[in-house]
């Protein structure tokens, strides 16, 4: 659709970046973060969070052998189930990132995305440290992948309502 006398026409893609990066250089404050679409400073975040947390549930593993790293699985701190490892820090760093960056336009939450947001950062730590939890989990191969996809889901409705 054509405007006619209305001014320029929006700007699209790369240029609208551009330009929200130099309204906020001259202007010194922060450009509100867009609602209802995902916001693009998430995006890396949104690739991580899934991928750590599938890696975390055991869906599947990444072995790799670089600067004497085997698996990525490996624990840095602790042994046996309760382990810290790369994708659950990964996982957490990456949560971390997509509400903090939401807070940063001042967030308002409704309860159902409060709710979400408390089964993505507890869900994966609570397999990790809470045997009970595991073993529930872990009956299925199934049971893990819904709650991977589930975390996942979680991860981009927070991105994209706030």
């Amino acid at each position: 659709m054509i405007k006619l006398g209305v001014g320029p026409p929006e700007p699209q893609g790369r240029t609208q970046v551009f330009r929200t990066i130099l309204s906020v250089a001259e202007t010194g404050q922060a450009a509100v973060m867009a609602r209802n679409q995902v916001d693009t400073i998430d995006v890396g975040a949104l690739t991580i969070v899934p991928i750590a947390a599938a890696m975390v549930l055991g869906v599947f593993a990444l072995n790799i052998s670089v600067f004497g790293i085997g698996s990525l699985s490996q624990p840095i701190v602790g042994s046996g189930t309760s382990a810290i490892t790369i994708p659950l820090v990964l996982y957490l760093g990456g949560l971390g990132w997509i509400v903090g960056t939401n807070e940063l336009d001042g967030s308002d939450y409704e309860d159902y995305e409060l709710a979400l947001i408390g089964f993505a950062f507890l869900s994966v730590p609570m397999y990790v440290f809470v045997p009970v939890f595991a073993d529930l989990v872990g009956i299925s191969d199934v049971i893990r992948l819904l709650l991977a996809l589930g975390i996942s889901a979680a991860a981009v409705l927070i991105s994209y309502v706030e």
